[in-house]
């Protein structure tokens, strides 16, 4: 597994009255971890690796249209 950080647009919500120029965007997120899994629909991050073995630990799975880059760490 590499060591990466991702970038991605997280989705923003609100709730209430607003003027339509003022609706938030999406938001930039940069999220660090192993890549444990990198395919043409989504790559996961684990937060920890367990040496030797395939058991990880908190993951997060983000779809690929959202991410913008990974930069590779290791």
């Amino acid at each position: 597994m590499r060591l990466a950080i991702v970038e991605w647009l997280d989705a923003v919500a609100d709730c209430g009255w607003t003027e339509s120029r003022e609706v938030p965007k999406p938001a930039r997120i940069w999220s660090a971890g192993w890549v444990v899994a990198n395919t043409r629909e989504h790559i996961t991050l684990a937060t920890s690796v367990d040496e030797g073995s395939e058991i990880v630990n908190a993951t997060m799975t983000i779809p690929r249209g959202m991410v913008v880059s990974v930069t590779y760490l290791s």
